[in-house]
């Protein structure tokens, strides 16, 4: 276990609070290379890990085998204090699943080690001011549509 003073959690938590939520003004090809970017890791990680997953939008903690219990504080933290900001549950879900793999980091389990970077396109994504949602199967970011019915070959 790693000393909390220097935690992951800790750090991701400071990350998330540090994003202007109400910006809007980004680049959105280059919102859409970062969510291409997301899906090509997670579906590398799937590949390469032999895990099952539905879809690149996963839950951490299932894969991790860990309570969340230190991300689940970071996030009451973040939502009582920037969460109003967040006005799209997509974008809360990742910052929740941003700070789970990041506990995992700091529980050291070996497959969040490996993927250390996993959530780091989303989460760039978001700095930027971009945002995303799902509209028939596809993972709508700005004007893009990336089609989600076969992200396993972007690995």
């Amino acid at each position: 276990m790693v000393n909390s003073d220097a935690s992951k959690v800790e750090g991701g938590l400071k990350r998330l609070m540090q994003i202007e939520f109400e910006r809007s003004d980004y680049d959105q090809e280059l919102a859409a290379n970062l969510a291409c970017e997301y899906i090509r890791r997670v579906a590398v990680m799937s590949e390469q890990e032999q895990i099952a997953l539905p879809s690149p939008f996963f839950d951490p903690l299932t894969i991790l085998s860990i309570d969340g219990h230190a991300a689940k504080h970071a996030m009451l933290e973040f939502q009582s204090t920037a969460g109003a900001q967040v006005k799209n549950a997509y974008l809360r879900r990742t910052c929740e699943c941003f700070l789970q793999w990041c506990e995992g980091i700091d529980a050291g389990k070996v497959i969040a080690i490996q993927y250390a970077e996993l959530f780091e396109p989303l989460i760039r994504l978001i700095e930027l001011g971009g945002s995303f949602g799902f509209h028939h199967g596809d993972l709508v970011v700005g004007t893009s549509a990336v089609p989600l019915r076969d992200w396993k070959r972007l690995g």
